[in-house]
Order: C-alpha cells, then structure tokens, then sequence
C-alpha cells in the first residue's frame, strides 16, 4: 500500500527539517543552499519543495523545532513526581539548546542556536518567531516555578515571577559561555539556582 498517509508526510517533513539543521549547523543558514539541503536529506527536490516554498521556510522550522522541543522537555518534567529540582530544569534547557541534534554530544546544536540567534538580529521574521519562542519558553518555566510554589519548594521570600526570570535569564546567559568556554559553569549554576530559590 502507498504511503500517503498524514503521519508519512509529517516523518518525511521531519527527515528534511533534521537534514537541514545538520547542513545549518556545519555551514550556516548563508551558505547552505537548497540543494545542500535536498542531498543531505537524500530526497528529490520534488518532495523537499512540497514541504517548504523554499530555504526561509526551512530555516523557521528548524529553528522552530529547536525551542519546541525545550517546551516539550519542561512539560515531561513538570509531570514528574517528586518534582524535580530548579537545577534540573535548568539544566535541561542548557543540555538541549546546546547538545548535538540527536543527542549525539557533538556541537552541531550550539552551531544551529548561535546560526539562528544571529540572523534573528537582521531578519524580522526570524526575529518575531524567536520572540513567541521566548515568550513561550517563559511561560513554561513560570508554570514550573508555579507548581514548585504548591509544592513547598520555593523560598517564601521569593516570588514566582522573579526565579521564573532568574531561571530563564540564567539559561540564556549560559548559552554565549557555554559555546565558547565549555567550562563547567553549568553545573556550578545549576547548584546555585538551588541554593537561592529552595529552602534551607
């Protein structure tokens, strides 16, 4: 029987989606082209242009996907019992924004991220997209740092809007730190996070 189905458009919509961030993160959103795209997915030209229209297209997916999936990573946390820790959390974003697609551990997702954090500062669509990421990024960990509240596991002199802002903006700091130094300054903020919003 012919795969024709939705789940088949949307595993072969995935593969090209994959495919690209893999050629994004080696050569940059610039100097990839569509047909660098198309052979690295291993797909006709056909079937990557019944997907996309053409590279922007693919570029707003890849990125998409990126900071979707960190969305989906903080759901399957907050739905754990015991709650994990702020360090957890932060940690996870840290590790999937900067880890290699796939889970590989190489940098090709630290190159992706940097790719599209920089041509978000010269593309307004890009940019826009970036911000309803942000924005829903945000509105997950606040929803965290909620139930960490119901839980007991916050300071009681801490509000929720503040450690949802110190949990965030400590993520995003990491990721410049993260690329360049590879130190161990996740682990260490990680133990910090802890300290300053739990109780003793």
């Amino acid at each position: 029987m012919p795969k024709t189905s939705a789940e088949y458009d949307q595993r072969q919509r995935s593969a090209i989606v994959s495919a690209a961030q893999r050629c994004f993160a080696r050569n940059g959103f610039h100097a990839t082209s569509m047909h660098d795209i198309i052979a690295e997915a291993g797909v006709s030209a056909s079937t990557v242009y019944r997907h996309f229209h053409g590279k922007e297209d693919v570029i707003y997916a890849s990125t998409d996907e990126k900071f979707g999936d960190i969305a989906v990573r903080i759901d399957e946390l907050m739905a754990r019992r015991p709650l994990p820790p702020p360090s957890a959390v932060l940690c996870t974003i840290v590790e999937h924004l900067y880890g290699g697609l796939g889970g590989g551990g190489d940098e090709s997702g630290i190159n992706l991220v940097l790719n599209a954090w920089a041509e978000a500062g010269r593309e307004s669509r890009l940019r826009t997209r970036a911000r309803t990421a942000h924005e829903r990024l945000r509105g997950e960990i606040n929803q965290m740092v909620q139930k960490y509240r119901e839980a007991g596991m916050l300071r009681p002199d801490v509000d929720t809007d503040t450690a949802t802002e110190i949990l965030w903006t400590l993520a995003v700091a990491l990721f410049p730190r993260q690329a360049l130094l590879d130190d161990d300054a996740v682990a260490r903020s990680a133990e910090l996070l802890d300290h300053l919003l739990c109780p003793e």
